[in-house]
């Protein structure tokens, strides 16, 4: 379950973090980055698995999680910055955000933030 590198999908891994689509096997979650880590490639991404329950209700969740990248690419774990709703959402948003690594970034002496939205769709 998840996306990760090399794993195919709707995007490109080595190319700075914006965006994509769910992965081949779908899973109805897309996600999106934004703030100063946006510029930092992304090695290695998990994605959520949306439950089969937000397809059956016909549900569309957005939780958005703010974080920090070190400098050697490694996620401190955030915080969910706006919640879908639903702990059991945000709670997958928040342990997939963890298995996140970007290109490290050793000249730099502080974090970098961003925020990524996952989407639930069914």
């Amino acid at each position: 379950p998840g996306d990760v590198a090399g794993s195919g999908g709707g995007d490109l891994i080595d190319t700075p973090a914006k965006g994509g689509g769910a992965g081949p096997e779908g899973g109805g979650v897309s996600w999106s980055v934004d703030g100063a880590v946006g510029n930092r490639r992304v090695l290695e991404r998990a994605l959520p698995v949306s439950p089969d329950w937000v397809g059956t209700r016909g549900l569309d969740l957005t939780v958005t999680v703010r974080f920090q990248v070190l400098p050697d690419g490694r996620v401190r774990p955030g915080a969910v910055q706006k919640t879908s709703g639903f702990p059991d959402i945000d709670k997958r948003a928040l342990d997939a955000i963890k298995r996140w690594r970007f290109e490290a970034a050793p000249a730099a002496k502080a974090e970098v933030w961003g925020r990524v939205s996952f989407r639930f769709t069914s």
